[in-house]
């Protein structure tokens, strides 16, 4: 174990030392942290140590506990926005919109990922610049997702997946839409069967605006996309 100040709890020591790999990639993002176990071995302490440092990474949000599997490195983004903007008609005006949006987000509870932030025009839209492991990463790792759709889709968009995988791992999903007429087919019909087959389930706000969902996350805070009481998930 690194060697740390005078007198710094050794829990901290070994946060540190975690810490430093995930920074410098030893500790990929998606990898798992080694066991508890393997923990004490390598740096020589307490059981009650290692889990105390792993519950100051939790904390900090740079790692996630998956029941029964294990302690991995998480994308450091609390909230994930998806919005299928190649699939509307003015690219650049619902773009201006979908960017505030994202800052009010980054506001409230940061840092947050969006995959079309720097893809501010359709000549530099490519399907690849979404679809992409990058994002699919930080959607698994995500706390929250936000979906925001401002009006008919004219085609199908990777939204839709993103969408999907989110209902399928049961993460807090918010819906900003101008009307529930406009969602997709498979989100106006989906909580008829979603109980059935163990999906999770979204919370549908109408937004005629992005200003209209603006002004509700101002009123309600992170609570209105279920990070009111996100909880780390100590080791026990």
């Amino acid at each position: 174990m690194r060697t740390a100040p005078t007198g710094r709890p050794a829990y901290q020591q070994v946060a540190d030392d975690l810490r430093q790999q995930i920074s410098d990639g030893r500790l990929p993002v998606g990898s798992q942290l080694p066991t508890v176990s393997q923990l004490m071995e390598s740096y020589g302490v307490s059981n009650t140590v290692i889990k105390a440092a792993i519950n100051q990474l939790k904390a900090e949000n740079a790692v996630i506990g998956q029941q029964g599997k294990g302690v991995y490195v998480r994308q450091l983004y609390r909230v994930f926005l998806s919005t299928p903007m190649a699939a509307l008609d003015d690219y650049q005006t619902e773009h201006a919109a979908a960017r505030k949006l994202f800052e009010q987000l980054n506001q409230l509870t940061p840092p947050v990922y969006w995959a079309g932030e720097h893809i501010e025009s359709t000549d530099q839209f490519e399907a690849p610049d979404l679809a992409s492991e990058k994002n699919f990463t930080a959607l698994t790792f995500a706390n929250a997702v936000v979906y925001l759709q401002q009006g008919e889709l004219t085609h199908s968009t990777s939204a839709l997946v993103e969408l999907g995988v989110a209902l399928a791992a049961k993460k807090p999903i918010t819906v900003f839409a101008p009307s529930e007429d406009c969602l997709p087919y498979a989100l106006r019909h989906f909580e008829t069967v979603s109980e059935r087959v163990g999906f999770g389930r979204f919370r549908f706000y109408n937004a005629p605006s992005v200003d209209e969902a603006l002004r509700l996350l101002t009123l309600h805070g992170p609570e209105l996309i279920g990070l009111g009481h996100h909880d780390n998930g100590d080791v026990s």
